[in-house]
């Protein structure tokens, strides 16, 4: 796409190029999420000894915490913990911005209405991470 770009003298292809790219990543790593999510409600069917954290981390490649964490952030729309009208734009963000509202979730902490906003509109990890630490676990800024 870059050479195209270039024989074509039109960067416009070259930038169009990346932004599928960024799409194509942002979607593999929810579908990731989602087929981990799905596949460890239905582990017990398989009638195995191996745990579905051992066997994913040894067979996926991915830490266990990965795995946890991939869990969470599926399991926060299976269960509707997210309101719908923020699930598109939370879905659009990359999966690492997700993991931290994830957690707070799965730790008990309950997100208002005016965070959901927030997060939703949120463009980064460390902006989403600081709503959740100031604004929906009430701690203190980090300081620096």
């Amino acid at each position: 796409m870059i050479d195209n770009a270039l024989k074509e003298h039109n960067q416009v292809i070259a930038i169009n190029g990346l932004k599928g790219l960024i799409k194509v990543t942002q979607k593999s790593g929810l579908g990731l999420a989602k087929g981990i999510y799905l596949l460890k409600k239905i582990w017990k069917e398989f009638d195995l000894e191996e745990n579905f954290e051992d066997a994913a981390y040894i067979e996926l490649g991915v830490h266990k915490h990965t795995v946890d964490r991939y869990v969470d952030v599926w399991a926060m729309y299976a269960t509707n913990s997210v309101p719908k009208e923020y699930v598109d734009r939370l879905q659009q963000h990359n999966i690492k911005t997700q993991i931290p509202i994830a957690n707070a979730i799965a730790q008990g902490y309950e997100i208002k209405e005016p965070e959901w906003g927030k997060l939703a509109d949120a463009t980064d990890f460390s902006e989403v991470s600081t709503i959740i630490r100031e604004d929906v676990k009430g701690k203190e800024p980090r300081k620096g």
